[in-house]
């Protein structure tokens, strides 16, 4: 299958620079160059104590979105009220970003759909948050060694349904900020955009 290019779209309102646009082409050219991490992010949000914790989550692009899909037994649930941050770095292109967002649910619609096409184990591991035990608690080590198997044998009440606790987020970035490496004879390029009442605006950086 062809590889499609991303295309930002218009502005009807104000041709301005919109960073989002910037960050899918930047991710498109990873992936034409096959980076591994082209789809991925850091999900950064604050634990407790305001300590930050982050995870490797699959980045999507959601009609021109940013979008990611979780469980709601996932510690970052409770979290993402208090913000969210994201880090991506694709070393093909040696481009990292930083980012800030707000986020409201995904279209359970949406969920649902996207949910029908994920492999069974994934499926089974929704389920298995469910009714068994919550993402990221801990195991026993005789549960650790059997959670294959226990995987293997967990009947899901319908293959075609998610469970409730299913579901994802939309994000509503307000801040970007991307950092360019260049060659030793040129200082790496770094710039920030800002959403300011409904108007991205620019702030070149010292890197």
């Amino acid at each position: 299958m062809p590889r499609t290019t991303y295309q930002p779209k218009s502005n009807p309102r104000k041709q301005q620079l919109n960073p989002l646009d910037t960050f899918f082409l930047d991710q498109a050219r990873a992936k034409e160059l096959d980076d591994p991490t082209a789809a991925l992010c850091v999900f950064i949000t604050k634990e407790s104590g305001d300590y930050p914790t982050g995870r490797t989550l699959v980045l999507r692009n959601i009609d021109g979105q940013l979008g990611v899909f979780i469980n709601k037994s996932s510690p970052k649930w409770n979290q993402k009220d208090q913000g969210i941050s994201l880090q991506t770095y694709w070393p093909s292109v040696e481009i990292q970003y930083r980012i800030k967002a707000s986020c409201v649910t995904l279209d359970p619609k949406l969920i649902r759909h996207s949910w029908k096409q994920r492999p069974e184990t994934p499926q089974k591991l929704d389920w298995f948050y469910e009714t068994v035990k919550p993402q990221s608690a801990n195991l026993d080590p005789k549960e650790a060694i059997n959670l294959a198997t226990k995987l293997k044998e967990l009947i899901l009440p319908d293959q075609s349904t998610a469970p409730n606790s299913a579901t994802g987020l939309l994000l509503e970035p307000f801040e970007f900020e991307k950092l360019e490496l260049r060659s030793r004879d040129l200082p790496h390029h770094r710039e920030k955009f800002v959403l300011i009442e409904g108007i991205w605006q620019h702030y070149p950086m010292v890197p």
